[in-house]
């Protein structure tokens, strides 16, 4: 009965971390209750400003999306983890090196770093932002 019960729970798994929202709801069924942690960052688009220029991306539950500094479009899409006590997301192209972390469930502080020819961030180049959610998804 465990392994069953194991097996279901996997199951349940992975279907909510690929994104099967409608399938996963199918089979834990009507009577399920679901009490997302308070820390769970707000999905929606946020907002913020970098040396006068707007800081711009929209979040789902398990990715951010569209990141925009200013006329830059620095990222399509980045995971959403949980480390510890927090939720984040980082990534990196060639030219540019984008984190966040939610420090509150509708706002994330961040940093944003033009990367030199060897794929290095100068201190020169590396800019902080807080954005705040905008709208709610």
């Amino acid at each position: 009965m465990a392994n069953g019960r194991l097996e279901f729970a996997e199951r349940l798994v992975e279907l909510w971390n690929s994104g099967e929202l409608e399938t996963w709801l199918d089979e834990v069924g009507p009577d399920f209750e679901f009490a997302p942690d308070p820390s769970f960052p707000d999905a929606g688009t946020y907002s913020g400003e970098v040396s006068g220029e707007k800081v711009l991306f929209t979040t789902d539950s398990h990715h951010a999306h569209g990141f925009t500094w200013g006329s830059r479009h620095l990222f399509d899409n980045a995971a959403i983890e949980h480390h510890g006590d927090f939720w984040r997301f980082h990534t990196h192209s060639m030219r540019w090196q984008v984190h966040g972390h939610w420090d509150q469930p509708d706002r994330v502080q961040g940093s944003i770093c033009a990367l030199d020819s060897h794929g290095h961030c100068s201190s020169e180049q590396l800019q902080h932002y807080t954005a705040h959610l905008k709208t709610a998804k």
